[in-house]
């Protein structure tokens, strides 16, 4: 807690050094940025949402550039969902759903992608109660 007061942030977060890695950075923070100060979203918000658009870049890979982004396609993004729908019970599905929608419209009105391809996001439908214990 003392290094977390001290440095703003521990564990300190690791360096950007690939290329996809610097673009990952600088957009997740443009993201960041815009739902903070143009949204006035809670950073409880902005942290979920940013944490689904990095793995999202993340699951891109190499591949992340600024022409993958623009060239983004229908089956990338449905290809990152199937990845996550193993991983996630449905409710959380539903909640990454929403925040990769979210992240496409931004990445869209931005224009880093010439498609908007938030529309294409499905999301699960989550019955009355399920999830309750």
């Amino acid at each position: 807690m003392l290094l977390r007061l001290v440095q703003g942030q521990w564990p300190p977060a690791p360096a950007a050094v690939t290329p996809a890695e610097i673009l990952q950075k600088e957009v997740c923070g443009e993201y960041s940025g815009w739902m903070t100060v143009l949204c006035g979203r809670s950073p409880g918000t902005v942290s979920g949402r940013c944490g689904e658009a990095r793995r999202f870049l993340e699951w891109l890979g190499e591949c992340a550039t600024r022409e993958t982004l623009a060239t983004l396609a229908l089956v990338d993004v449905d290809d990152y969902m199937k990845d996550r729908a193993h991983l996630l019970c449905r409710s959380s599905l539903r909640r990454a759903a929403s925040d990769t929608r979210c992240f496409l419209r931004w990445l869209h009105m931005t224009e880093r992608t010439v498609h908007d391809l938030s529309s294409t996001v499905i999301a699960p439908r989550v019955y009355a109660f399920e999830g309750i214990p």
